[in-house]
């Protein structure tokens, strides 16, 4: 059984009803929330649901705790960016083995320190990454055992982070399946034509990204010998027409690389 919430549905009376209904659903495996407008009244209401049939969680990051409530949930897909609160949520799903999401870089990063300040001892090139994406470290931290991990990006940053972030992701040393998806916003469009060979160079741009992600995805020792690694890249057109699509943005190219 799945339950979808639709995005102008977070009220408080059928909040409410979600609290009294869910515990008394016993097949209920799959919950879909597309948007939260009202995080503290829903931690309010779930503060004691617990939900132990639920397998799936697909929700707005405000919308966490009702990852909360699913203690053997095994997919968590967030709907818009990932924040730190919404991952460290995940601390109360250990059975989880994929994670997909959305990151939004401006947001994520952490604040450097002020000018003029000298730390007493230079960090190390990983420390000093786990510092600058919290939400990134924090996922590792609480998810260890991922075997699946679909990342995207919430605006057109042209994956400027993802060589940085594959190295904190390189200590999940079961993840078996990893998806990068890159949107690439096309500046030399006309009439809605992008030129072929302006598609060619921005994949071509990326060329470090897939490097990094594939020598990540040949160093899994913890996957059996019989299970083959995967790793798909795929390069989103995110044109002026639909910027703002998120789940329906078309692909552009997808490649997919299989590792034995």
């Amino acid at each position: 059984m799945t339950l979808t919430v639709p995005q102008t549905s977070d009220t408080p009376t059928l909040i409410d009803e979600l609290a009294l209904t869910l515990p008394n659903l016993p097949n209920l495996h799959t919950i879909q929330l597309l948007a939260c407008k009202k995080p503290g009244e829903i931690s309010d209401a779930l503060a004691k649901c617990k939900l132990a049939s639920v397998r799936t969680v697909s929700i707005d990051p405000d919308a966490h705790a009702i990852a909360r409530c699913c203690p053997n949930a095994t997919r968590v897909l967030c709907t818009s960016g990932a924040s730190t609160t919404m991952i460290n949520a995940l601390r109360t799903t250990p059975k989880i083995t994929h994670f997909g999401g959305y990151f939004n870089w401006s947001t994520m990063t952490a604040k450097t320190s002020a000018k003029g300040t000298v730390p007493r001892c230079l960090p190390s090139k990983f420390q000093r990454l786990t510092d600058a994406f919290p939400p990134v470290s924090a996922l590792v931290k609480h998810a260890p055992n991922l075997t699946s991990l679909d990342l995207r990006e919430t605006q057109n940053s042209g994956g400027a982070h993802y060589t940085d972030i594959l190295d904190i992701f390189a200590q999940l040393q079961h993840l078996r399946h990893l998806t990068i998806s890159i949107q690439i916003r096309y500046m030399h469009e006309k009439d809605g034509v992008v030129p072929p060979l302006v598609e060619l160079e921005a994949i071509e741009r990326h060329a470090v990204i897939i490097d990094v992600a594939q020598r990540l995805m040949k160093t899994r020792r913890s996957v059996p010998d019989d299970v083959n690694c995967v790793l798909v890249v795929r390069f989103m057109r995110w044109s002026s027409a639909d910027m703002s699509m998120k789940m329906r943005e078309p692909v552009a190219y997808e490649t997919v690389y299989t590792y034995p």
